[in-house]
């Protein structure tokens, strides 16, 4: 009798113990599947935050170069006049490090760099229907994201043969 009470004994306690250890497995299982999911709906979207913060940034930044080449393209202003309204630019939006003038051939006009010009205006086939080219995003000096965005505007005054404004500038760091 022995032998069938502890066989008794253990069924009851195999009975009671199984599906508390099953339910703790597919309650950790579950478990793990919910928390994987939540974070990566987190991640997500948090990226998809930054990615508008940065379309933004980028947007706003692109408008002042816009402006401030239409500005250029519709006055009569001299080089000096240019350089002052470039340096202002620069002064009071520090996301441009430099902005350059440059004529239809890519010379530079005017800048606001002290030293030789490590930028260079797009080829004029990369600029888009708006007047707009951007070049892909590099990591500069101080490692820091950049991107040179150049914004193209026709000059009213008459001039022979036609001329062209471009404003470019490196927008670094601030990301």
């Amino acid at each position: 009798m022995r032998a069938s009470a502890k066989r008794l004994a253990m069924l009851v306690a195999t009975a009671g113990v199984l599906p508390l250890v099953i339910y703790g497995l597919v309650s950790v299982t579950s478990l793990r599947a919910g928390t994987r999911q939540s974070v990566v709906a987190g991640n997500l979207s948090l990226a998809v935050r930054g990615a508008e913060q940065v379309e933004q940034y980028v947007s706003y930044n692109v408008r002042m170069l816009r402006a401030l080449a239409a500005e250029l393209a519709t006055t009569f202003a001299d080089r000096w006049q240019q350089e002052r309204a470039l340096r202002n630019y620069v002064l009071a939006f520090p996301e441009f490090r430099e902005i350059t003038l440059f004529d239809q051939a890519g010379h530079a006009i005017v800048s606001t760099r002290l030293g030789p010009l490590d930028m260079s205006l797009p080829p004029f086939d990369t600029v888009d229907a708006d007047g707009l080219a951007v070049s892909p995003v590099q990591i500069d000096d101080d490692l820091l994201p950049k991107a040179s965005v150049a914004s193209v505007s026709r000059i009213r005054r008459q001039r022979p043969r036609g001329s062209w404004v471009s404003c470019a500038s490196r927008s670094s760091g601030a990301w």
